[in-house]
């Protein structure tokens, strides 16, 4: 491994995981009913089966509880109204297709709005970052958002208009309640965030918006998205495609008829984008591309009256620039940058192209939002593994947190003058969304979704941040699952989720949890590469890819797991999905003597297969860390389970799980024919699951005996 020569990062990571060690060290033990060896399948999870033979995974004959079988779904960046009582935002349904719902921030069930198009998240292409949610009028009478154009072969903006009518009033198609109520209903386990029970129905009567009208926005061959109102109403901004190209274009929403075109703004051959106003309408911004990294942009302003273009960052470093957003009452552009370790919110003057960073302090900044008519803004912080949102003004000494703490905020919206709303997750309860004053103290509303996760029957851990030392003058941090008042040491898990890597917060993560619940202890380590704790970290793996040092971190954080009381350091196993599967794979024989037991779950085995079929988000990630299979082929190979899978002294077991895309399973085929033809010993298993989860929950299950049993 190659360490990272400044000896800050030790540092950097006691500051960064000092914030979690306060909480509660106690995991929640599972209850007697639960026990997780009742009942557990006989077939060993990856003893030494002859080469080839394949096992199907038999009924458990413990059902996984319901919180690991549901599809868990959560809403896409919401947008509020502008008066502020009603949140809009996309839905995923049963079929992975988007749906249009809207959450009353007054209490009430959530609303579905039937459309006769399918409609599109607005995210960056090349990242896969959502940048914003559907789009009110300033009216509050219609949405503006991306969806499918009738054509089938592109995206396009459609305009929704909506009625409100009395609660009760509105046809029962269109008003759909949650699918399930009772999280945190009947369980101790439940994270308390201090929220009251929503008003009934019959109590507060709120109005329930119906669709009354729908239609394109324009209709020409260009493909569109990413709509933005005007101030006064009469004029939208969007993104276009001509050419390939993203481009900034202008047309007219109070058409009666649809708009046969859209006027550009900006050409070129690079990709502008994220367009937004100024408050009162004399200004546009937007972010152009720059520099070799597809993450870097400019921001650029034209002033409509004049015709005047500005690149409002030109002069500056390339860097990472996105999440536009416009200040009030001044000619200043707020907007996400890289500082120094950090992201931060920084602005920049319209007139003069001065600016200034905004936040400073330690922790990724991100997810701003200016508040209608004043110069505060609330945003996200990261502290530890947790993140909080932040509430302070433009030029304020400082920021207050005014979440509930020990979770994860994931969105954040101004409803009102000093009220917000936002979406919070806790390792021991799902995501869902709180609306408060913007106060540490104030009292906290919970805003339905269209349905949550039923916790009944099932018990939790409660994460601790966990050090290890990856390095002379380097020490890494993972969050650790582990039940208490065991009869002796457990085995021991390293678990690495599927790629991208991103540091893995103190959310609800039910894939560990589900892992877990086989009270085997379960860590997540942060690895060289992963986005989240600085720039340190996440850089390091495209400056020296050409070493092992994914390996070496997961060797690491398993002989480190070892050492821990109530561990058993001769039952470590380690378990990954996906790039996650393939990075295990590369650690156990790049790496041999430290775990016992190896087990990929749909992993990556063909490079060239997989990024053939990857999306752009996945294929931009692969291409920026490792470079390209001609051009860095030793990088790759260092990846590839091939390479390594002759000297694994560990026990193989290879997943296949029905969730798997079409790829990953010729992937798995090929590779599995492979050891076979080379003698390899291994174990196949299919899994039928409705969710990863799931699936985890039985690897665990079965990993756990066979850890026990002392096979392997």
């Amino acid at each position: 491994m190659v360490p990272t020569s400044d000896s800050r990062i030790k540092e950097k990571w006691r500051r960064m995981t000092e914030t979690n060690t306060t909480q509660s060290t106690t995991p929640i033990p599972l209850e007697p009913e639960q026990d997780a060896n009742a009942g557990t399948p006989d077939t060993p999870m990856n003893g030494a089966t002859p080469a080839g033979e394949v096992e199907r995974a038999p009924d458990a004959s413990r059902e996984a509880p319901a919180i690991f079988t549901s599809s868990m779904r959560e809403p896409g960046l919401p947008e509020a109204s502008p008066d502020g009582k009603w949140l809009a935002y996309l839905y995923p349904s049963e079929d992975g297709s988007r749906e249009l719902w809207l959450s009353s921030t007054e209490g009430g069930d959530p609303v579905r709005l039937d459309l006769p198009f399918m409609p599109v998240d607005d995210v960056d292409p090349d990242t896969g970052r959502q940048i914003r949610g559907p789009q009110w009028s300033p009216d509050g009478v219609t949405l503006a958002l991306s969806g499918v154009h009738p054509d089938g072969d592109r995206a396009a903006v459609w305009l929704v208009t909506i009625e409100h009518l009395l609660a009760g009033t509105s046809d029962t198609t269109s008003a759909a309640t949650p699918a399930e109520t009772e999280v945190g209903a009947d369980s101790a386990e439940a994270v308390d965030t201090g929220t009251p029970a929503p008003a009934s129905a019959e109590s507060s009567p709120a109005p329930a918006p119906k669709v009354t009208h729908t239609r394109l926005l324009c209709d020409h061959r260009g493909a569109d998205r990413s709509p933005r109102w005007s101030p006064d109403g009469q004029l939208m901004l969007v993104v276009t495609t001509r050419d390939g190209v993203d481009q900034i274009g202008l047309t007219q929403p109070e058409f009666e008829e649809v708009a046969p075109m859209v006027e550009p703004l900006t050409d070129g051959v690079l990709a502008h984008r994220e367009p937004i106003w100024s408050r009162d309408g004399r200004f546009v911004a937007f972010t152009r591309q720059c520099g070799e990294d597809i993450r870097f942009a400019d921001v650029c302003s034209i002033e409509l009256a004049t015709g005047e273009y500005k690149n409002l960052t030109g002069e500056k470093a390339a860097n990472i620039r996105h999440t536009l957003d416009w200040v009030p009452g001044r000619n200043l552009v707020a907007f996400v940058t890289r500082d120094g370790d950090w992201l931060g919110v920084s602005v920049v003057n319209v007139d003069n192209k001065a600016g200034w960073m905004v936040t400073r302090e330690a922790g990724d900044k991100y997810g701003h939002r200016f508040a209608l008519d004043e110069a505060r803004l609330i945003y996200i912080r990261g502290e530890g593994f947790s993140t909080v949102l932040a509430e302070r003004g433009l030029h304020g000494s400082g920021a207050v947190a005014i979440d509930p703490g020990e979770g994860v905020v994931t969105f954040a919206n101004w409803i009102g003058e000093k009220r917000v709303a936002y979406g919070f997750s806790a390792p021991q309860k799902p995501l869902g969304v709180l609306a408060q004053e913007t106060s540490a103290d104030a009292e906290r509303t919970p805003v339905q979704l269209p349905e949550t996760l039923s916790m009944r029957n099932t018990s939790l851990r409660h994460p601790v941040p966990f050090e290890f030392e990856v390095g002379p003058d380097e020490q890494f941090s993972g969050l650790l699952y582990q039940t208490d008042d065991l009869s002796g040491p457990a085995p021991g898990v390293v678990y690495v989720p599927d790629g991208p890597l991103v540091a893995r917060r103190a959310g609800f993560q039910r894939e560990e949890q589900a892992l877990a619940a086989s009270t085997m202890t379960v860590l997540t380590p942060v690895l060289h590469g992963a986005s989240g704790f600085g720039v340190a970290v996440e850089d390091d793996l495209a400056d020296f890819g050409e070493g092992e040092l994914e390996a070496a971190d997961l060797v690491a954080a398993g002989a480190a797991l070892g050492e821990r009381d109530g561990i058993d350091e001769t039952k470590l196993a380690l378990i990954g999905h996906g790039f996650g599967g393939t990075l295990a794979l590369i650690a156990a024989g790049s790496r041999p003597g430290t775990y016992r037991s190896v087990v990929a779950v749909d992993p990556v085995t063909d490079w060239a297969i997989e990024l053939e079929h990857a999306d752009r988000s996945w294929r931009q990630w692969v291409a920026r860390q490792y470079g390209l299979p001609l051009t860095h082929a030793d990088r790759y190979a260092l990846r590839t389970p091939e390479t390594f899978a002759g000297v694994i002294d560990a026990g193989i077991t290879l997943v296949s799980t029905s969730l798997a895309s079409e790829s990953r399973k010729a992937q798995l085929e090929a590779f599995s024919g492979w050891l076979d033809e080379v003698g390899i010993d291994y174990t196949l298993i299919t899994v039928d699951a409705p969710t990863t989860a799931a699936a985890m929950y039985e690897v665990g299950l079965r990993l756990a005996e066979q850890l026990r049993d002392g096979e392997g």
